[in-house]
């Protein structure tokens, strides 16, 4: 909605905070899995929580101002850019937090959270490309139904295929077990 009086409301405003909101979520989740490494989990966690919660109180007045000045870049650059300047950090922020935590959860575990940060990274970011992706390129040329029963089609068949595979190599090591005499 912050967006609406600069930028309008339209699809690519949507594909622009989604695909931020992810970017800085997944560059969070690395950061954090780094950072707990490095540092005590307690004084970590408390400070990134304060750094985000000043983030979070400038953010109205930093955005509508970072907005009013990126309005002339044109409609995509000015929104990128301004979203870039207001939510990543933000985001960024509170990307970081849940490695932490479990970092301290699970002790000094060896790597346990530097592990999760990049599970998380690597799986955000595979949500900013499709977002991108989708709200781009595929929804613009193809509509909304068709890509959903793609997707629809994608997500069952790939279960579909491990379950096959797993259930062929079960079968398939069972027979040659039974052969005793090869």
């Amino acid at each position: 909605k912050m967006f609406a009086p600069f930028f309008g409301n339209s699809l690519y405003i949507w594909t622009t905070v989604i695909g931020i909101t992810l970017a800085g979520i997944a560059a969070g989740y690395f950061a954090g899995g780094y950072l707990s490494e490095k540092y005590s989990h307690k004084s970590l966690v408390h400070s990134v929580f304060l750094l985000t919660a000043v983030m979070v109180v400038l953010l109205p007045a930093w955005a509508n101002r970072l907005m009013l000045w990126c309005v002339d870049m044109g409609f995509q650059k000015g929104a990128v850019i301004s979203c870039m300047g207001f939510l990543f950090p933000v985001l960024f922020c509170l990307g970081m937090i849940p490695p932490i935590l479990i970092k301290s959860a699970t002790g000094h575990s060896d790597q346990s959270g530097s592990i999760t940060g990049k599970i998380f990274a690597a799986s955000t970011l595979g949500g900013v490309l499709t977002t991108i992706l989708t709200g781009f390129i595929i929804i613009p040329s193809m509509g909304l139904r068709l890509p959903v029963y793609i997707n629809s089609v994608i997500l069952v068949f790939i279960p579909v295929i491990f379950f096959l595979r797993s259930n062929i190599l079960i079968a398939v090591g069972s027979i040659f077990k039974s052969w005793d005499f090869i």
